[in-house]
């Protein structure tokens, strides 16, 4: 005997079903390598992102009145600010972070400060440096004057990448990028 269809008992068909799901999985394929290669970073963001702080902190060096001192590590930067002793320390800051570490493959491949400019200015302590952190590349003085070392820092992430120079010196829009 055969029962009528009713409306109530509708449903998907085996068909509907493999359609959607090869729709999903095409959709998959092209979106999910994008969040993938998104997650990387590259020489010229983080030298973009790095530009950014190095303003901030030359800013804050200018609004507290007070020298800051980088001092550039070939996987992180680290900012120090003089306490009340004369010694460098990390700095204490809301807006800035001590340490600003580079994310893998991005690597600081050269820092150096122009010429033969030497930080020997009365009251710089050249060990800044604790004996368990490794010896910097570079020290670059951010001043309260908004002058500031001049020298430039390399990024790269491998090799047979393109390389981003950090450009620092002094007066207004001094901290550029170059590539």
């Amino acid at each position: 005997m055969n029962r009528p269809v009713s409306s109530s008992q509708s449903g998907f068909t085996l068909i509907e079903i493999l359609l959607v799901i090869t729709l999903m999985a095409v959709v998959s394929a092209v979106i999910v390598p994008s969040f993938f290669s998104a997650s990387g970073s590259t020489p010229a963001q983080e030298a973009r992102l790095m530009q950014k702080m190095l303003r901030m902190a030359s800013e804050e060096s200018q609004l507290t009145g007070r020298p800051l001192l980088l001092l550039v590590f070939p996987d992180h930067l680290s900012l120090r600010s003089r306490n009340q002793k004369g010694r460098w320390q990390p700095i204490i800051s809301d807006v800035l972070d001590a340490t600003y570490r580079l994310p893998a493959p991005v690597r600081i491949a050269r820092a150096a400060l122009d010429g033969d400019v030497m930080l020997s200015l009365p009251g710089i302590d050249h060990n800044t440096t604790s004996r368990k952190e490794a010896v910097p590349m570079a020290r670059f003085l951010l001043m309260p004057d908004g002058n500031l070392t001049t020298g430039s820092i390399t990024l790269h992430a491998g090799r047979g990448t393109d390389s981003v120079v950090l450009r620092l010196q002094p007066g207004p829009g001094g901290i550029k990028l170059e590539q």
